[in-house]
């Protein structure tokens, strides 16, 4: 006979909770999982979410963790700010307060002051690809300084400006990993690259690639890379059937 899904496993859920209720609050408040806090105390995160119900934690309001906004929202596991941008931001603020980056920020900060007291200049295009950077989602462009020569003092102002997709690009080639454009005339499996879709972000940028078989189809630049697409759909279920 099947379990109702609404019925509460007190052996294996509510004792065990119970015991350890002030620290599963508290680790639930700074955002552990229901997954892993059902891992750590023994017991399924069904239990673990049920239990947090009756308790008056799942669905409590909380103010954003980010101090300049008070916007309230209700708490679930993993989420302290209110929005994507705010998570995106405090993320930042984290990362600058890392001791390993202190150089990097100094260097940073030279060229904001640089900026705004006119040394410097941001120029319009990526000066790599010689393309218009795009914006991100609080609407400010994606040109960034590059650091080329690295963060000593010498060099806080010796820079270029990149766009986003040159900017990782560069970077993967410093840490010794392949993140290379695709490009068109290119041969992947069956595939023949044919143009660049353009207006497109870099995580679902597409290619217009043509097969063996003729068929055209726009394929995501990440999955040729990866080499996880190979064929158009017509050829792989004609393999399948030849393979059965």
């Amino acid at each position: 006979m099947s379990r109702s899904p609404d019925r509460w496993n007190t052996a294996a859920g509510e004792s065990l909770l119970n015991a350890h209720e002030d620290d599963v609050i508290k680790r639930f408040r700074a955002g552990e999982s229901l997954a892993s806090l059902g891992e750590r105390f023994g017991t399924r995160n069904t239990n673990v979410r049920r239990w947090l119900v009756a308790h008056g934690e799942y669905d409590r309001s909380v103010v954003c963790g980010l101090p300049e906004c008070d916007v309230e929202f209700p708490v679930r596991p993993g989420k302290l700010y209110c929005c994507r941008l705010h998570t995106k931001r405090a993320d930042a603020r984290n990362q600058y307060a890392k001791p390993s980056n202190k150089q990097k920020n100094i260097a940073r900060n030279r060229v904001s002051k640089a900026l705004q007291t006119g040394k410097l200049e941001r120029p319009p295009l990526c000066e790599r690809c010689n393309e218009i950077p795009g914006e991100g989602i609080d609407g400010r462009s994606l040109l960034q300084a590059d650091h080329y020569m690295g963060y000593s003092q010498k060099h806080y102002l010796t820079i270029q400006w990149l766009c986003h997709d040159c900017d990782r690009e560069l970077e993967m080639g410093r840490k010794g990993r392949d993140d290379s454009r695709v490009k068109v005339g290119e041969k992947i499996g069956q595939w023949q690259v044919l143009e660049d879709q353009p207006g497109t972000r870099r995580s679902v940028a597409k290619l217009v690639c043509r097969c063996e078989c003729g068929n055209e189809s726009a394929v995501l630049e990440r999955m040729l890379r990866s080499r996880r697409s190979l064929k158009c759909t017509d050829c792989s279920h004609a393999d399948r059937r030849r393979d059965d």
